[in-house]
């Protein structure tokens, strides 16, 4: 999918601590194969949005946020953690539209809204897939 300049969307930084991320921003310049997108949660230590080049295929379009669902505990799921939506599992579900997830990656617990969640999507072809929820 070809983006244009102003068309919001999320970019998958591949660094080490921030692996399989996915960043909400803005295109700002395109070019053959990349795009210069500014990140709009992503901040420099003096409060400006991080703008760099990525290449086309660590971009995808923003995914359609699917609501009501009701989370349980084992559900896989995406969390709005800091910056960026990140790979999660509920562990357990608390009152007042809270739930503890645990990261990948990560051992620490974190407690979110149920409105920082959403269910993983892949962009494939062009659409979007559904991500089959797992429990174990």
């Amino acid at each position: 999918m070809k983006f244009k300049e102003g068309d919001r969307v999320e970019v998958l930084r591949r660094k080490e601590e921030q692996y399989d991320s996915w960043f909400p921003a803005k295109i700002s310049f395109v070019h053959s194969s990349t795009y210069t997108v500014r990140y709009e949660l992503f901040m420099t230590s003096d409060r400006k949005s991080v703008v760099e080049t990525v290449h086309e295929e660590d971009v995808r379009p923003c995914p359609w946020l699917p609501s009501g669902k009701k989370w349980t505990a084992g559900d896989i799921m995406e969390v709005l953690d800091l910056y960026s939506w990140r790979v999660g599992k509920v562990v357990k579900v608390l009152k007042n539209d809270r739930v503890v997830i645990k990261l990948f990656g990560s051992i620490q617990l974190k407690e979110h809204s149920v409105s920082d969640l959403r269910v993983p999507q892949a962009w494939q072809n062009n659409r979007w897939i559904m991500i089959d929820q797992v429990k174990d």
